[in-house]
């Protein structure tokens, strides 16, 4: 979904902050703004798809427990 890398897009980012032509920072210029919302956006998504991540992984705990309770209660 996303064809530059979080770290390019964060060199980019300040490699322009310390640039000459945008004394007040690159963040203060309307292109500033612009990435820095798409970079919030983009640690947000990041953030949601380790929630599922996590979640999915918790149930996947769930079902190893069920399925040893079950082999044991086979074997018995």
């Amino acid at each position: 979904k996303y064809k530059i890398g979080l770290t390019r897009l964060y060199k980019i980012w300040t490699d322009a902050s310390s640039d000459k032509k945008f004394p007040e920072g690159f963040a203060g210029t309307v292109a500033g703004q612009h990435l820095t919302s798409q970079m919030e956006s983009i640690q947000q998504e990041i953030d949601q798809q380790r929630a599922k991540h996590k979640k999915l992984q918790d149930e996947l705990k769930k079902y190893a427990e069920l399925n040893k309770k079950i082999a044991a209660a086979i074997e018995k």
